[in-house]
């Protein structure tokens, strides 16, 4: 018997401003910077914002509750709480306690957070797994990721202002012992910290910005910096090949690819490096209808998948998440 960990159900969060390019184009005309080109270039047509009410908890809340009702489970038997963002509402309290108080868990459940950048989501599903098969107490665990994009963005920095969506999601994992193996089947890590400085919030760090006089809120925001990304796709695709091979598989098992969804480029470059037959039928790209949603996309792209029928229970996907900085992970899954 196997103890598999295995995704129940998915509910995903969109704030309801839906915005298209004019507005961020007529923006940063202001500013005299031209991003029509950067929009063109990596397929951005809408986004979405958060109201001045809402922030990471709120949405995370409103997924959870609605995965919670949609997959009819009971708060009470979620066993862990896991709050994955890279923009995080507070520092202390953990955003999970602030979770687990919003959605009325019981007091003996495990709640924490987790912060690895556009990786977060992928990175809180392993540990949430590996927590369930390692502790027979724990049967069922809430995932929640959310990023708060608009707020957190200068605005004089195109590439995370204009391209970005607010977003959450809530992932429901449970415990089952089966007779042949589902789930989590391997994982595959890499991380290259040269481009640490790449993207940096606050620009030059919380100590700095509090340790200073300046009053200019942009200067506690987030600044990106180009920097060279024509290496990802080899990393992804040697990271694939692994990561399947761990699980005992072949290239050819794998029914559909869930990657991340900043640039659609990326994964055609990746799945070609890693010899993937009729690639253009075994992934999906939502990004240019709802905007980059950062450690969220790789949900949203599972989700719209599982909806579509892409994809059934037996199927092996491999889901692949990374973080700016860099950090990568890849995750071989059995549905």
């Amino acid at each position: 018997m196997f103890r598999n960990t295995l995704i129940k159900g998915i509910e995903t969060y969109l704030p309801g401003d839906k915005i298209g390019n004019e507005k961020y184009i007529e923006h940063f005309d202001k500013q005299d910077i031209d991003i029509r080109n950067l929009l063109a270039s990596i397929n951005r047509k809408y986004r979405y914002k958060a109201s001045d009410d809402e922030n990471v908890i709120t949405m995370g809340t409103k997924a959870s509750l609605k995965v919670l009702k949609n997959f009819n489970e009971k708060v009470e038997d979620i066993d862990i709480i896991i709050f994955a963002s890279n923009t995080p509402e507070y520092l202390t309290p953990s955003n999970a306690i602030k979770i687990h108080h919003s959605i009325g868990a019981k007091n003996d459940a495990l709640a924490f957070d987790v912060n690895a950048d556009c990786m977060g989501a992928i990175l809180a599903i392993n540990l949430a797994s590996t927590l369930l098969k390692g502790n027979p107490k724990y049967k069922k665990a809430l995932v929640v990721a959310s990023t708060l994009m608009s707020v957190f963005s200068r605005q004089d920095d195109a590439l995370s202002y204009a391209t970005m969506s607010d977003a959450a999601v809530s992932i429901l994992l449970e415990a089952k012992e089966e007779e042949s193996e589902r789930g989590v089947l391997s994982t595959e890590c890499q991380t290259d910290s040269r481009f640490h400085g790449a993207t940096q919030n606050p620009i030059h760090g919380f100590s700095s910005y509090w340790r200073s006089a300046s009053t200019d809120k942009e200067e506690g925001r987030l600044k990106s910096y180009p920097f060279d990304t024509s290496e990802y796709p080899t990393i992804w695709a040697n990271m694939i090949k692994n990561v399947i091979a761990n699980a005992g598989y072949k290239i050819a098992d794998v029914k559909f690819f869930i990657m991340s969804q900043f640039v659609e480029k990326m994964i055609v470059d990746t799945l070609e490096k890693a010899n993937v037959e009729n690639y253009k039928n075994k992934y999906n790209f939502l990004t240019p209808e709802i905007g980059y949603t950062g450690l969220c996309c790789e949900m949203f792209a599972l989700k719209d998948a599982i909806d579509k029928k892409l994809i059934n229970e037996g199927d092996l996907i491999v889901l692949g998440g990374t973080g700016i900085g860099s950090s990568n992970m890849m995750m071989s899954y059995k549905l």
